[in-house]
């Protein structure tokens, strides 16, 4: 079983790897799967809907895109 801290620290990372390849919208469909993928949801699914639209619609560079990956906390 892993701690909150220790499962974003896995999807943060997991997201900045698809990130770093070039692949912005990667990155973020990344984050937002990733977060879903514990026994205990960190988000509830309509914050997380309005979040990968917010991404989606405003995050259009990788500064960006970096910058919404760690404001997850």
């Amino acid at each position: 079983m892993t701690t909150r801290v220790q499962h974003l620290a896995v999807c943060k990372q997991g997201a900045i790897v698809r990130l770093e390849a070039g692949d912005l919208q990667g990155a973020i469909a990344s984050m937002i799967s990733d977060l879903r993928k514990t026994d205990e949801p960190l988000y509830d699914a309509a914050l997380l809907r309005a979040l990968l639209a917010d991404a989606l619609c405003f995050r259009n560079t990788p500064d960006q895109v970096r910058d919404w990956i760690d404001g997850f906390n």
